[in-house]
């Protein structure tokens, strides 16, 4: 009975510290008065889901976490998506060699927490429909949602050095993540794998999901460097 009792404490104890990992490195993404003017994401969404291959792009600029432009291209993929390692190799950045004539691009803006969406007429109009993305916060919530830290190294690309963590995530999290992307419908039954890369200064350069069949590769680039978003006449931001 003892040895059962302390086993169970040795558990929460490991998970307590797995939650509390990244806290200071959370604390330093945060936007506002006291914190960085905000960020830009790279976003990818490829493998394969419901038998067909999916490969979404997505760049996300979040000014102050007040204003947002989100740039969506979804792809036509015949051929097999590249693997994991070319997308670390690539930073998230979609390929030169990709096909544009199969590309789908969507641009949407986000002000006073109303999304604006292109109209038939081809201005942007104010949207009361659910749009994937226009919560780029959600994703950085994953540095909260590790359930477990499995390995920790540090990884060279190109000429920076990381802190890398091979991570698992909680999965009624990853289920809500997910409700925000083109995989909305997937079953998530157990823990989620990833991995979480840091830079020297603590902030996050990439956060990886591994769900199933399908990778989100979440880049963050140009932190504290985001400048105010020009928006479309059209858009009354003062409503």
């Amino acid at each position: 009975m003892k040895r059962k009792l302390l086993f169970i404490v040795i558990l929460l104890i490991l998970s307590g510290c797995s939650a509390k990992e990244f806290d200071s490195t959370y604390e330093k993404m945060q936007t506002g008065k006291d914190g960085i003017s905000g960020y830009y994401i790279n976003l990818r969404i490829y493998g394969e889901h419901n038998g067909k291959r999916i490969n979404e792009n997505v760049k996300i600029e979040n000014y102050n976490d007040e204003s947002y432009r989100i740039t969506k291209t979804s792809v036509n993929i015949k051929e097999p998506v590249f693997d994991q390692e070319d997308v670390l190799n690539e930073f998230g950045n979609v390929r030169e060699t990709l096909n544009k004539k199969r590309e789908q691009k969507e641009i949407l803006y986000v002000s006073n927490e109303k999304t604006y969406v292109i109209g038939s007429n081809g201005k942007y109009m104010i949207t009361e429909k659910d749009v994937n993305y226009n919560n780029p916060s959600i994703y950085l919530k994953g540095l909260n949602k590790v359930s477990k830290i499995k390995k920790t190294y540090e990884k060279k690309v190109g000429d920076t050095t990381y802190k890398v963590y091979d991570v698992n995530y909680n999965k009624r999290f990853i289920s809500n993540l997910v409700k925000d992307t083109i995989i909305s419908d997937i079953d998530i039954k157990k823990e989620v794998t990833g991995n979480i890369y840091l830079t020297k200064e603590n902030y996050v350069n990439r956060i990886i999901y591994n769900i199933e069949d399908v990778i989100i590769n979440v880049n963050y680039y140009g932190i504290d460097l985001a400048n105010s978003i020009a928006f479309p006449s059209e858009i009354n931001r003062g409503n």
